[in-house]
């Protein structure tokens, strides 16, 4: 967190100095909380649209993933930036969201045919499509490995119903079942998207799904007498560590070779205003990622 604040600053700053990015309306200022990027979490937001589209069945498609990254999640900068940089902002965070999912497995004409991205290619020119070519799974693989992450998942969800449901349970075998119930999920039921899915993303679910299934239990457990995270699944905590730190390896170099390749921010005779962009680019990249 304390990078993004740091880089965030940065772009600020440079904004303040360049009359090109200066907002006069008294209106679009930034709160002075200094809990406001916190609060407003960018990434949380984006993962979590994510991780609810690629998981939870949300009926949202694609076109509504990228409308929830690239509007809703942003939503609470647009009062931290002049309106030409905050559409500039949006964009990009539309490209990287693209980019990243074409990384993941093939999004095919599902990206051309959203009206987000009909707009895009409209107002500039540019078709948002060319970011989505891969060399992974198609649309039908992509559906077909999580049609089988979703039939583990209710499979387990039954045989836990059947397990808990007798009242003559003792506390400890209701502890067994649900720490047993944790540990399957998250170990065998997303197996099955490793076919389509990038392992630093298949590590990133698993840590997200532990964490949505521990607050759904966290009552249940206590009602027994136990806390939640003295099940086996939540002590494994060197496992996440390493994942974090693999992902946070493989983001800087991604970020890097993406921006690199992708952009080409050009030479400016406004020191100040070539450096501006770079940092909104930063700050995105790392807000974003």
């Amino acid at each position: 967190m304390w990078k993004q604040l740091l880089v965030l600053s940065w772009v600020f700053i440079e904004f303040s100095w360049s009359e090109e990015y200066v907002d006069e309306d008294p209106d679009h200022e930034c709160p002075d909380s200094e809990h406001y990027w916190e609060d407003s979490d960018y990434k949380m937001c984006r993962e979590h649209a994510e991780n609810d589209f690629l998981l939870n069945a949300k009926q949202q498609g694609m076109c509504g993933l990228l409308n929830k990254v690239s509007d809703d999640c942003l939503r609470e900068f647009e009062n931290c930036f002049a309106p030409n940089v905050f559409q500039d902002v949006k964009d990009l965070s539309l490209i990287w969201e693209v980019e990243k999912l074409a990384k993941l497995f093939g999004i095919g004409d599902s990206v051309k045919d959203c009206p987000i991205s009909k707009e895009y290619a409209s107002r500039t020119g540019k078709n948002l499509d060319d970011h989505s070519q891969t060399d992974e799974c198609n649309e039908y693989e992509v559906k077909k490995v999580l049609s089988e992450y979703r039939v583990c998942g209710n499979r387990l969800r039954d045989k836990f119903a059947l397990q808990i449901r007798d009242p003559s349970e003792r506390r400890g075998e209701v502890r067994q079942v649900i720490c047993d119930h944790l540990d399957e999920l998250i170990t065998q039921c997303f197996d099955h998207l490793e076919p389509c899915f990038a392992s630093k993303y298949v590590w990133s679910l698993k840590r997200y799904q532990k964490e949505l299934m521990g607050a759904f239990f966290y009552q249940m457990a206590s009602d027994y007498g136990f806390h939640i995270r003295d099940c086996p699944i939540f002590q494994r905590k060197e496992t996440f560590n390493e994942v974090d730190a693999e992902l946070e390896r493989l983001r800087k170099k991604d970020q890097d070779l993406f921006w690199s390749k992708k952009y080409n921010i050009g030479a400016s005779t406004n020191l100040k205003g070539a450096l501006s962009w770079i940092l909104v680019i930063l700050g995105v990249a790392l807000v974003g990622v």
